[in-house]
């Protein structure tokens, strides 16, 4: 990875959106609709009973900073700035796509296991599509449109909350 941070950011996000694809493509094969990915099933299989869940709660602090930071940012007008955080956030984001939920993890059926892990995966595609979108905006100078796919962002964020994490009361 460290030929890409010290490339154009142009090559960069263009990067990006290729290994977005690629694995679009692989979360919409036939395999993922039939009890998910051949990769979910195997990091399924291997999933212990443990999660990360720690290190998925440091990755999202760090998604939420970047996030706050692209809105200032946004709001400023002050795009190059907001280049700058997108890039975290994307960064963060593809982090968390290898790592297993707890409630994921926990899971003693297999194929609910799998089914789980493919769909917490493509939620983390999703996200990463939005911030490359998001990034797609800035660059041509279109803020409203970069603001509606935040909220965009927002929403996976939310369904995923709920959907991936333990109620904490």
């Amino acid at each position: 990875m460290p030929i890409l941070k010290n490339s154009n950011p142009i090559h960069f996000s263009l990067t990006l959106l290729l290994i977005a694809s690629v694995l679009l493509v692989i979360g919409s094969s036939p395999e993922s609709q039939q009890g998910g990915t051949l990769f979910a099933q195997q990091d399924a299989e291997k999933a212990s009973a443990v999660g990360d869940d720690a290190k998925i709660d440091e990755i999202m602090k760090r998604m939420k900073s970047a996030g706050r930071s692209f809105r200032r940012a946004l709001r400023a007008n002050k795009l190059d700035e907001a280049l700058v955080h997108i890039q975290k956030a994307q960064a963060a984001t593809l982090e968390t796509k290898e790592l297993v939920p707890n409630l994921i993890a926990e899971m003693e059926d297999p194929k609910a296991r799998s089914n789980s892990l493919a769909r917490y995966r493509l939620a983390i595609i999703a996200t990463l599509e939005q911030w490359l979108h998001v990034e797609r905006a800035v660059m041509v100078g279109d803020t409203k449109t970069a603001g509606e796919h935040a909220k965009k962002i927002s929403e996976i964020k939310k369904n995923g909350h709920q959907e991936f994490r333990k109620d904490e009361d």
